[in-house]
């Protein structure tokens, strides 16, 4: 029995690993948009679309390749299973799923090509867009709700100060009149002042001369003495010899005197 092959592939706005789980879990209907059941495992069956197709995992490496044989209820009974094959690479914007779907029963590959554009292609990359756009949702909202709690923890914000209305300036102050300088009275002699310094300056200068001349009157009187001393010394002589006592007296008395 002839048979035939189609290759087709899309990226999808996911990484490897969402559309790897989707594929192997009750997730796939909710990826395409009908119901499925699907046992993850090496050796587990599948069905979706209402059982419309079924099959059973053959081979698995994980977010990189699944393995299946693959039928639908229009395959006649005696035709084998076909082969599915699913591979995923991760590329710019998304994931790229490339199928090669193998040992289709002829005049069925075209039908079956233009099924994997309708009920999987399109309804799997509007299904990773809305989580992409739900999970885009939520991270603002985390994002504003801890915006929200650091805002909780700080002080409030000053409040604008308004700006005052400006003050009219006051009117400036008149200058007094100019006032004529009063007469000085004359200055009144400090007579009491006056007559202090004149004591002072006269009082001092005469006892100093009052001192000086009983000294000198004192050195002058010891001379006169002297001589009178001398000439009672003379006279009593004199009385033995009156003419010694003339020559003798006559000279201590000048020099006494002068």
């Amino acid at each position: 029995m002839s048979t035939e092959s189609i290759t087709l592939w899309e990226i999808f706005p996911a990484s490897p690993r969402e559309i790897y789980d989707a594929w192997l879990s009750s997730a796939h209907g909710k990826m395409v948009g009908s119901t499925a059941t699907v046992d993850p495992r090496v050796g587990g069956s599948f069905t979706a679309w209402d059982a419309y197709m079924s099959g059973t995992t053959l081979e698995l490496e994980p977010y990189r390749r699944i393995v299946q044989a693959w039928r639908t209820t229009e395959f006649a009974a005696a035709s084998p299973d076909s082969r599915l094959e699913l591979m995923l690479e991760q590329v710019e914007g998304g994931t790229r799923l490339t199928i090669r779907h193998t040992e289709i029963p002829e005049g069925q590959g075209a039908s079956l090509e233009q099924g994997w554009i309708d009920h999987y292609f399109r309804p799997m990359k509007e299904y990773f867009a809305r989580r992409r756009e739900e999970e885009r949702r939520v991270a603002i909202a985390q994002r504003e709700a801890t915006q929200a709690a650091v805002d909780s923890r700080l002080p409030p914000a000053p409040q604008p100060v308004k700006p005052m209305a400006p003050v009219a300036a006051a009117p400036a102050a008149k200058k007094p009149a100019a006032r004529k300088p009063a007469a000085k009275k004359p200055a009144k002699k400090p007579a009491k002042k006056a007559k202090k310094p004149v004591k002072k300056t006269v009082k001092k200068p005469v006892k100093k001369v009052k001192k000086v001349a009983k000294k000198t009157a004192k050195k002058a009187k010891q001379p006169v003495k002297k001589a009178k001393k001398v000439v009672r010394k003379v006279a009593k002589k004199a009385t033995k010899a009156k003419k010694p006592v003339r020559k003798v007296a006559k000279k201590p008395v000048k020099k006494a005197r002068r």
